[in-house]
């Protein structure tokens, strides 16, 4: 019998979905885009495009109140886990925001290509600056979820109210995030 590397990376993400699904309802945020969101991620994942998720939860003045890092590996192995540590505080004017990190494979690819890709996604991802280096923060859980050799390793964290980075930009190339929230 063999096994079906995209299905593996399907039944990985819905523990994705189940993530994304909750702390948006926690926090009261992008509850109506985070399937969308949830399909692109998906879909990035399937064609070995995505290297990493990063989940940030900011607050009015852009502070990281939490985040949620979601590492893919195709050499997983151990026990998948049950969901944790993803209910957050209910942040009515705070932001949620969504950053891939693109894979090598993608990075490789002709820009034709990645536009015909892009194209066939729900949302428009916009590079960013958004930190997704969370060491200035408490890690509070971890998680593997997976399918056979696929993984995703999740880890938690929040920000202790009192150190937030006053510099929290990043210049990666290779970062994206949802522009749900962009204002024009």
């Amino acid at each position: 019998m063999s096994h079906n590397p995209r299905a593996d990376v399907a039944r990985t993400f819905e523990s994705f979905r189940s993530v994304l699904r909750l702390i948006a309802h926690t926090t009261g945020l992008n509850t109506a885009t985070c399937e969308q969101t949830a399909d692109d991620v998906t879909a990035l994942a399937q064609e070995g495009f995505l290297k990493a998720v990063d989940i940030l939860l900011l607050d009015e003045a852009g502070h990281k109140l939490c985040a949620a890092s979601f590492a893919v590996s195709e050499e997983a192995s151990g026990r998948t886990h049950l969901p944790g540590d993803n209910i957050w505080p209910h942040t009515p004017r705070g932001q949620l925001v969504t950053v891939i990190t693109y894979s090598s494979i993608w990075m490789e690819l002709p820009p034709e290509e990645k536009q015909q890709f892009k194209n066939t996604l729900k949302t428009t991802w916009n590079p960013t600056h958004l930190d997704t280096d969370h060491s200035s923060m408490d890690e509070v859980g971890a998680r593997l979820y997976g399918s056979n050799r696929y993984g995703l390793q999740q880890r938690v964290y929040i920000a202790d109210p009192g150190s937030y980075d006053e510099d929290e930009d990043e210049d990666e190339d290779d970062h994206y995030d949802d522009d749900e929230d962009e204002e024009e």
